[in-house]
């Protein structure tokens, strides 16, 4: 495999890891997005990884339409996973820096 694919054999554990602590470790849809079979590439597309967590029961609307209904707002949940994954960092950070120490 190329180099220009290699963070893909490396997940980042952050997202998921962020997930975990600020979510009670809820289950998730983890889709890869590529290319249509009949998209021309280009140097606007990129390959990209979405990870949706699952976190309530579908409702009659959400069975009946498809569409999916968003209890939180964007700005809050970004918040909540933003603090999580930066309490993880600091924490492996702290963790690491007492190990070399000793």
């Amino acid at each position: 495999m190329s180099a220009r694919y290699a963070q893909l054999r490396q997940p980042r554990s952050e997202p998921l890891e962020a997930l975990r602590s600020s979510l009670d470790d809820p289950p998730y849809n983890f889709v890869i997005h590529t290319l249509r079979e009949n998209e021309t590439p280009n140097n606007a597309f990129h390959w990209h990884i979405r990870i949706t967590p699952r976190l309530g029961v579908p409702g009659g609307f959400e069975l009946a339409t498809g569409i999916m209904i968003n209890s939180v707002l964007p700005e809050q949940a970004a918040d909540v996973l933003r603090a999580a994954a930066y309490s993880d960092r600091a924490s492996l950070r702290s963790s690491s820096t007492r190990e070399a120490g000793s």
